[in-house]
């Protein structure tokens, strides 16, 4: 948990919101996006305090505290929770995109939102889904250190997703570039290496 992280996305989104969750479980959030509390337990009224906003940020921020129960707010893997394939990073829309691919398609989350918990080899990643203001279920990157949910993270939009998915198709369509030279490496080979 990194507090300062927290803080940015937060006032990026002019939200510093509270999560009580099931079995004493806290979750910081920013309205988009939850991360766990670790190792306190934090009151509304502290949130200004803990974050060492000024009074001027204060002002300009909702704080917030809502009750929620259910295993989507659960740290705990549920059973119906779908893996995610890490596939790597995309810079799009001035912002740097984590890529996971599911047996649904690709998922695009912004790296600010990932940046507050510790993403290794060893993180766990998959689809959790929370139901939207009107109701309707939303899918949610859980990301797991261990067998633990450090956070649940909002996917770019289904339509920004598919403009980055057919861009690729578009790269994918390019060959290599061909100087001509006799001496070329063996394609296959480096492929093979590459994993």
């Amino acid at each position: 948990m990194k507090l300062n992280k927290i803080k940015a996305c937060c006032l990026n989104s002019k939200r510093f919101n509270l999560v009580d969750g099931p079995e004493g479980v806290q979750w910081f959030t920013d309205d988009r996006n939850l991360w766990l509390c670790v190792g306190i337990h934090v009151d509304r009224r502290d949130l200004p305090e803990l974050f060492g906003l000024s009074d001027k940020q204060v002002e300009k921020c909702l704080f917030l505290c809502e009750r929620e129960e259910g295993d989507a707010y659960a740290i705990n893997m549920g059973e119906a929770e779908l893996t995610l394939t890490y596939c790597g990073d995309v810079w799009e829309y001035e912002q740097r995109l984590l890529a996971f691919k599911g047996d649904n398609g690709m998922l695009f989350v912004p790296r600010a939102f990932a940046e507050p918990v510790r993403v290794t080899d060893e993180t766990y990643f998959s689809i959790r889904y929370h139901e939207t203001a009107d109701g309707k279920p939303a899918p949610m990157v859980a990301v797991y250190n261990g067998m633990i949910c450090e956070a649940l993270l909002k996917p770019i939009s289904d339509a920004y997703a598919a403009y980055i998915v057919n861009r690729f198709k578009t790269l994918g369509a390019l060959k290599p570039w061909d100087d001509g030279k006799e001496a070329k490496e063996d394609v296959e080979t480096v492929v093979k290496e590459a994993g």
